[in-house]
């Protein structure tokens, strides 16, 4: 890939990382939640919540594709080497770091509430 098919791909990945650690910061509990519901003639749906172990588990995969394309940056920054690339770069490993470590906190408090029920 190209550098700039690398950031694009990088900043997407980066926007469903946020949204799902978003998503999993608002639920109140880490229970898990009923993929059926009923509608009001009491016929199954299919809800579109996911349990906090999804989010977790699509969390990690997102993550572990963020850290490939910073892998791959980081090559591709290597051998095209510039001012404005290695702040991308930079940028980039920032953001992976950030997003590390408050799936780290949010993952972990998920583990204390669900061994505390």
């Amino acid at each position: 890939m190209s550098w700039e098919e690398l950031r694009r791909q990088a900043r997407y990945l980066e926007n469903e990382i946020e949204s799902k650690l978003d998503e999993l910061n608002k639920l109140d509990s880490c229970k898990p939640v009923n993929h059926l519901r009923n509608d009001e003639a009491g016929v199954p749906l299919l809800s579109n919540e996911f349990s906090p172990d999804d989010l977790i588990v699509e969390l990690e995969k997102l993550l572990e594709q963020l850290t490939a394309i910073n892998s791959s940056l980081r090559d591709e920054y290597a051998q095209n080497s510039s001012t404005s690339a290695s702040l991308v770069f930079q940028r980039h490993s920032d953001v992976l770091q950030d997003y590390r470590n408050e799936f780290f906190r949010v993952r972990d408090r998920c583990v204390k509430k669900t061994r505390k029920k």
